[in-house]
């Protein structure tokens, strides 16, 4: 098994069989004007996120340094399964799937 730190409290897990990834906040940019991704993800890993097929994407809850909405919408279909945490909107899911 193979654990990733991203940023913040974001992972990618992998094994033999399925990739988990829990809590994406990819895009480097600012939240609420101060809050930068940390640490930053360079290039190679970004792409590799991008490309890579998702088993399971688990989601927290809806701050924004817990999921980043674009770069879910743009690897969307590399994902398989969506779990998210009860205090988040299921409508984020619908649109995921």
């Amino acid at each position: 098994m193979i654990l990733t730190l991203l940023t913040n409290a974001g992972c990618l897990i992998e094994d033999n069989e399925k990739t988990i990834l829990i809590d994406p906040w990819v895009n480097d940019r600012k939240i609420a004007g101060i809050l930068n991704t940390f640490p930053r993800i360079d290039k190679k890993t970004k792409e590799i996120i991008e490309t890579k097929k998702i088993d399971v994407l688990y989601i927290s809850h809806a701050h924004e340094d817990h999921f980043d909405f674009d770069f879910l919408l743009k690897i969307k279909k590399n994902i398989g399964k969506i779990i998210i945490g009860k205090t988040i909107d299921k409508t984020l899911k619908n649109i995921l799937l």
